[in-house]
């Protein structure tokens, strides 16, 4: 079989030994990080976009309630994780080369409302590296919706999901949708049927546009959008 077969090739000997190496590392970083040498406990960490992100509908929401959120300190993280080529992880991955387009987008959203200028050398660089990935458009469908919840895509270039598929007395009858998906599949879609359907959607004023993340194919949903703000 596969498995059992002894490497033959210098290509196959040295991908057995890479492959050997990393299984070593591993087994070493988990016995470092076991305490009692019987529990592990890490904290989650799921990348500082999503902080990006709350950080931004916190503004969005204009609701006056306690935050132990820096805004000072979310800044200092997000311009001292920026990589060489403008982008940042979702997750730290050393072999990845580059960030994600997503994290890279909200990551230079949230330093744009904080202040810093869209010309200084962290923003010009997360902004070359957008568009040299097809910009807004090529974003995935959970961060377009908060770009149409601030006016930065159009509701009317969003997938529609259709708000009967909820109704106990219709789908219901047959299938319970929420037996039927992923843990987090449900309350995700619920209220992206529900703000697609009404297409909510608010002006928060230049810092919070990103209109120079299109590229110039985009034009005509650019002109979609512009259309939606009238």
């Amino acid at each position: 079989s596969p498995l059992s077969a002894q490497p033959q090739t210098q290509e196959q000997l040295t991908l057995l030994s890479n492959v050997t190496s990393v299984i070593r590392m591993a087994q070493e970083n988990v016995i470092r990080t076991t305490h009692d040498d019987a529990w592990w406990q890490f904290a989650p960490y799921l990348g500082n976009c999503f902080i990006a992100q709350y950080y931004i509908m916190f503004q969005w929401l204009g609701v006056d309630y306690p935050t132990k959120m820096d805004p000072a300190v979310l800044k200092h993280e997000l311009l001292s994780t920026q990589l060489s080529d403008g982008s940042w992880y979702q997750v730290p991955d050393l072999n990845l080369p580059s960030g994600s387009l997503d994290s890279t987008m909200f990551n230079y959203w949230a330093l744009k409302v904080m202040g810093v200028p869209t010309d200084s050398e962290p923003l010009a660089k997360a902004r070359k590296f957008i568009l040299g990935r097809g910009g807004l458009s090529k974003a995935m469908l959970m961060t377009k919706y908060f770009l149409c919840l601030t006016e930065n895509y159009a509701w009317g270039d969003m997938p529609d999901v259709p708000l009967f598929v909820f109704l106990p007395d219709w789908i219901g009858r047959f299938v319970d949708l929420k037996d039927r998906v992923a843990q987090w599949v449900y309350p995700h879609l619920l209220p992206m049927a529900y703000l697609r359907a009404v297409r909510v959607a608010k002006d928060m004023g230049d810092l919070f546009s990103l209109s120079e993340l299109f590229v110039k194919d985009d034009a005509p949903m650019f002109a979609r959008l512009a259309a939606e703000r009238e």
